[in-house]
């Protein structure tokens, strides 16, 4: 498959035309495309340049259909360089001018996870995992820090998949094999998991989950 890809982007570079490429693949989308529109029941959800869709998704199933697993609604409020969304087990930042009932997802690439021993989970009672609460202040640069309990670890060759649980919310974490390897991470234990207020999309959710608008 991967060279059928690589034999269709030199196509297109010879032709020098416009081709439309119907796929549900992310890395076809990925190395084939420069404007990407992602269609639901006959209706074009969200359209534009490549890395907006990939990034930038402006609703839920959006968000997941371009892999953007973590993606959880909350409540924003204002806060020194963006805003605080509250979610179901605490509060994480993001640089959005969006307030009120939102979506906020981060692509499972862009979180960080790293081993903590028990007693150095923050805000979890015994034997559960916790998240920073609800009101806790901190400077809008630093970095989110989330801790939980890793439920699942699945390798996937080049790439580890972990699914860690948080309390109400689970998050998705990808990370390199190498890295794996190197963390040495196992089902059951806590971790930290940390990704840049910048990494955190918002989205305004309108209750449904298609046609939520960025910002």
């Amino acid at each position: 498959r991967e060279g059928l890809r690589e034999e269709l982007a030199a196509l297109h570079r010879q032709l020098r035309t416009t081709i439309l490429h119907v796929t549900h693949d992310q890395d076809d989308a990925r190395v084939l495309g420069r404007t990407l529109g992602v269609i639901r029941a006959g209706r074009i959800l969200q359209f534009g340049p490549k890395d907006d869709v990939f990034d930038r998704p402006n609703g839920a199933f959006v968000a997941r259909f371009v892999g953007t697993e973590n993606v959880f609604r909350g409540e924003a409020a204002r806060e020194d360089g963006g805003v605080r969304i509250a979610l179901g087990c605490g509060s994480v930042l993001a640089r959005s001018g969006l307030t009120g009932a939102v979506g906020l997802c981060v692509r499972p690439e862009l979180i960080s996870i790293v081993a903590q021993p028990p007693s150095a989970v923050l805000g979890a009672s015994a034997g559960g995992t916790g998240i920073l609460p609800v009101g806790h202040r901190r400077d809008a640069c630093a970095t989110n820090r989330i801790e939980g309990k890793v439920a699942t670890i699945s390798d996937r060759g080049a790439i580890v998949r972990y699914d860690v649980a948080t309390g109400r919310e689970e998050f998705v974490v990808l990370q390199a094999k190498n890295a794996y390897l190197a963390a040495g991470i196992a089902v059951g234990q806590g971790v930290a998991l940390s990704f840049d207020p910048a990494a955190a999309h918002v989205f305004r959710w309108e209750g449904g989950d298609g046609n939520e608008m960025g910002d």
